[in-house]
């Protein structure tokens, strides 16, 4: 079984269920109306294409995408363990619940949208420099070797439990925290 959507190719439809194998071409657009779900035995090989989830409330199972936007209203919730081979946008009027997983970004991130971090860690890991746009709030943060992350001018980066800095961070980023002591100590990588 394989479904395939070839170069400039674009596909509407209500949910997946990967049974099979899905192919998406570099330049293809998969609008997601329903949850995406998929064995981890069964194949999506997305490339860079781009998935657009644009239904109300929408869950996302483990894959790994090309590049992913969450659109539309309602709340989608990644329920498993997610990586973008690509870049990830976050439209306004648009929710991101990233559940207690580990994500993958080995792009860019846009956000204008709300995220809803629990405690989960985002990985940056980009070989070079990845742009983060809009204000952000994620629970731990990594910027991967390699990678320099580029906050834009007027964004912030909010971390609420780790910072993991193998790579750089230029720009503004920001630690919430309760003060339980007189004195905190931060250490920065690089």
């Amino acid at each position: 079984k394989v479904a395939e959507l070839v170069d400039n190719d674009s596909a509407i439809c209500r949910g997946i269920l990967i049974e099979g194998s899905l192919v998406a071409a570099n330049s293809s657009v998969l609008n997601v109306y329903g949850s995406w779900s998929q064995s981890t035995s069964l194949s999506f090989n997305s490339g860079l294409s781009n998935t657009r989830f644009v239904g109300a409330n929408q869950d996302i199972s483990t894959a790994v995408f090309g590049n992913i936007t969450i659109a539309g209203t309602g709340k989608k919730t990644f329920s498993g363990e997610i990586q973008v081979n690509g870049n990830i946008n976050i439209n306004t009027n648009a929710t991101l619940e990233l559940n207690n997983f580990q994500h993958t970004l080995k792009g860019n991130w846009e956000n204008q949208g709300t995220i809803s971090p629990s405690a989960s860690t985002v990985i940056f890991s980009k070989s070079g420099t990845a742009t983060f746009v809009g204000n952000s709030q994620l629970y731990n943060l990594t910027v991967a070797d390699g990678t320099t992350l580029q906050i834009q001018s007027g964004d912030t980066a909010t971390y609420l439990n780790n910072l993991l800095e193998p790579g750089y961070i230029a720009w503004t980023i920001r630690r919430s925290h309760i003060v339980s002591s007189t004195i905190e100590f931060y250490s920065f990588g690089n």
